[in-house]
Parts: C-alpha cells; structure tokens; sequence
C-alpha cells in the first residue's frame, strides 16, 4: 500500500482482524484512520457496543484494537460523528467539527491536515487514543437524537461558551 493515510471504514464485526490479515502491507510513516463505531441496533434505538478483550477488564475502542492488530504503523480515530451522507455530497455546505484522537502527535497533525482539506470541517484534538471509546460512544446518541426527534443526520459543533455581558 502506498497511500501516506489509509482511512478505516469496515464495518467493526471485521475491521480489527482484516488489518490484522493485511498488516504485512503496511509500511512506516504511514497512518491507518478508524473511522469504525462497534454499535447495535435495539429496537429502534442504538447503543454503543464497547469491544471486549480477554485480556483487559476495561471496554476498548476498536482504534486501540486496530492499533494492536496493526502493530507497526500508527492509527489516529476520527470522522465518527460526521454522517456519510454529507462526506458524499461534495456540494454540501459543512460546519462540523472532526473529534480527532491519537497517540503520535505527527500522525495526529498528518490526519487533522486532512480534515482542513474538506471545506467545512474543524479538527479537534480529544486526547489519546484511549479517548476514542467516547468519541465512538457519540455516534449512537446522535443517531438516537435523530430518531427520537426527527433529526435528520446531526452531527456536532464545539462552540465555546460566552458569558451575557451586564
């Protein structure tokens, strides 16, 4: 594979054992993107659905999973709460932020160069990869505003708060 960023969209029941199979390809410098959300659908409704490992007593993301099954490259976890239907729309007027997350503060800057290069999207460093369990968590609670409010595709906007001035 020659490509600098290589951006994860299988669906998480395969993502952390297909790297796993194709890690061999994978060369230094580069960066893998999870952009994977582990969730299930109850009833009408979504919930996150944390990876369990064996091995560990705490949920993990599946970021920090690719990052182990990948081993030699470095993985940073963004675009999860941006819907694809806006991605897809190259016409589309955005004003979203991209919660970015990682280890290795060049791929993280690699990555978030990447977001400034779609028009309308903000990078924002969230922390470790560690933090990427929350980001994750995010997707299901939009897709649940949506459906339970009749939303059509949300997705988030960090604004900072500013005090009224008396």
């Amino acid at each position: 594979m020659r490509a600098d960023i290589i951006i994860e969209t299988l669906p998480a029941s395969v993502a952390v054992t297909t790297l796993a199979t194709i890690r061999h390809r994978f060369t230094s410098g580069q960066v893998v993107v999870s952009c994977i959300v582990p969730m299930q659908k109850k009833g009408r409704l979504f919930m996150w659905s944390p990876i369990i490992v064996a091995a560990c007593d705490q949920p993990r993301s599946a970021a920090e999973l690719i990052q182990d099954a990948v081993v030699s490259v470095k993985v940073v976890s963004a675009f999860q709460t941006i819907p694809a239907h806006y991605l897809n729309d190259i016409n589309g007027m955005l004003d979203l932020d991209v919660l970015v997350a990682g280890d290795d503060e060049i791929s993280i800057q690699k990555v978030m160069s990447l977001v400034r290069d779609i028009p309308g999207l903000r990078p924002l460093k969230v922390g470790p990869l560690e933090n990427s369990k929350w980001v994750e968590s995010l997707t299901p609670l939009l897709l649940n505003a949506a459906i339970l409010n009749g939303l059509h595709d949300p997705s988030i906007r960090i604004v900072p708060w500013v005090p009224d001035e008396e």
